[in-house]
This record gives C-alpha cells, structure tokens and sequence, in this order.
C-alpha cells in the first residue's frame, strides 16, 4: 500500500486486536506484516471489518491488498523481534533508540529510550521526526506544553529534555498509557514530576493554559480539536502540527484559518508535513 496510508491501516489492526506490526517500506509503497493470536482470530471476519471500515471512512488506499496466512512463531519471540528495531537519528541531534541497544552521543545531542510496544513514537515514522524537528525549533524553554496523542511519551520526553517546565500528555487510548509511563521514567528519572500522563483528551486537562500544544496526530482527528487548542493557549502560545500528509496540506491550512489560526513555519518530509501555527 502507499506508505502515507500505512499508520492509517495500522492503526486501524491495532484497534481490532492485533498484537504487532511490523512495516517494511519499498520506495513509495509500504508492505504491513500484521499479526494477530490465532485460533482466536476470525482471518475472514477481520478481514471483512479492517477492509469495509476504512472504506466506509474514505481512507482505504487504493491498490491496497490483504493476504492471510498462518505464521508459527519461534519460542524465543520476545527476543526474535526485537531485531528489527535499530536505533534512529530522527533529526540532526535526536537519536531515538531502544532499551537493548544502547548509543553514544556527543555534546548538544540528545538519546531517547523508548520500548516499542504497542504505541507509535519509535522515532521511524516521519511523522515523529518532524514532530520532534518542530519542537527543536520552537522555544520550549521553561513552558507549560501540552502533548496531544502522547503514544510512546516520546514528545513529551523531547520537550522536558529541552527545558519544558511542564508537560501535560494525554492520549484516548487507555494501552498507552503503562508503556508512556516506562518511557518517562526511564528517560526523565527525577524530572518525570514535571509531567503529568492523563488517559483522554485536551477536555481532561485543567489548570494554566499553555505555552506550546503540540498534537501529533491525523488530520480528521485533529480538526475537532482546533477551537480547544486554540482557547487553551497562553498570551503569545503556539501550537505545533504534525502527522499530516502532504496531499492534505491545502485542506488542513485551510482548516488551521478557519479556526483563527495563522502559520508561522513548516516542515516536510517525503510524503508528510508539520507546521507551527498560533491565534490569529
């Protein structure tokens, strides 16, 4: 499938109870190995509901293919898998890494720890990387942040390294929630207390508004949150955008003024973009 489509579908398998995911990308296109527990999956039902609910949605990529097979694993699987995580220089001086392969870094550069369960930020995606190149070029500097759709907390992360005073995560999905949780403190040791990981949305958050809302997250999922995002800046907040494919960039622009919002600076990555916006 084209690879803008990719963590759309993956998503989408993670949702219906798969178990993993591993993307293999070839040029443009992306092929998904998906697993899922067998007997207790129904391939044929799965396939039914992964395939018509992305249809019906508008967002299953044309030419896309499903296959299923049975796959025996080896019984060493906790460790086999991990060999297809490697560490990641997601911009010039972030290197994204996981716990078992560890990594050297010079003075100005940064390494992140993540555990690469089942939540997305393990630095591949560009999606995260242009995250993480946004905040590197925003002051952050002893901000109140916001993260929207923390997943691996790597954003979060980022921004406290960076010098945040404060960083509130949340994310809708409740998995995410114990493995952000290993991240951060595995990362930050002490100065995890200056964050703080809520399972929900912006509407669970309260107190000060912020100086800097970073949301990493699909476009259609980012629209409804526009007018909140922008009530809940401070005087002179930004808020920064990612996970946005390039064919949407007129549609989600549009979007951004609509909502009382003017961009100030974006980013690209192959098929993907970030920008950074604040209130008209």
């Amino acid at each position: 499938m084209p690879r803008a489509a990719a963590e759309d579908v993956a998503v989408e398998c993670f949702d219906l109870g798969s178990c993993g995911v591993h993307e293999v990308e070839a040029g443009e296109m992306t092929h998904l190995n998906v697993y899922f527990e067998a007997p207790a999956v129904d391939f044929d039902g799965l396939d039914a509901k992964l395939v018509q609910g992305l249809r019906a949605a508008g967002r299953w990529p044309d030419g896309a293919r499903v296959a299923a097979g049975d796959v025996e694993l080896e019984r060493d699987w906790n460790e086999t898998w991990k060999q297809y995580y490697r560490p990641v220089w997601a911009t010039e001086r972030i290197v994204v890494h996981p716990p078992w392969i560890p990594v050297e870094i010079e003075a100005g550069q940064m390494a992140i720890v993540i555990d690469p369960a089942m939540a997305f930020g393990t630095g591949g995606h560009e999606s995260t990387q242009l995250a993480l190149e946004a905040i590197e070029g925003s002051t952050c500097a002893d901000c109140r942040c916001l993260d929207i759709g923390t997943g691996s907390g790597v954003l979060t992360i980022a921004l406290v390294q960076l010098g945040a005073a404060h960083v509130t995560a949340v994310d809708t999905d409740p998995v995410v929630i114990s493995n952000a949780t290993r991240n951060l403190r595995q990362n930050l040791g002490p100065n995890v207390g200056r964050t703080q990981l809520l399972s929900g949305s912006i509407d669970e958050t309260v107190g000060p508004d912020f100086d800097l809302i970073v949301a990493n997250l699909e476009s259609h999922l980012v629209r409804p949150l526009l007018p909140q995002i922008r009530a809940r800046l401070s005087t002179g907040g930004k808020a920064l955008f990612s996970g946005l494919i390039e064919t949407e960039r007129e549609r989600f622009l549009g979007w951004l003024q609509e909502a009382g919002f003017t961009v100030d600076k974006m980013w690209s990555r192959n098929s993907w973009f970030s920008c950074r916006s604040r209130p008209s």
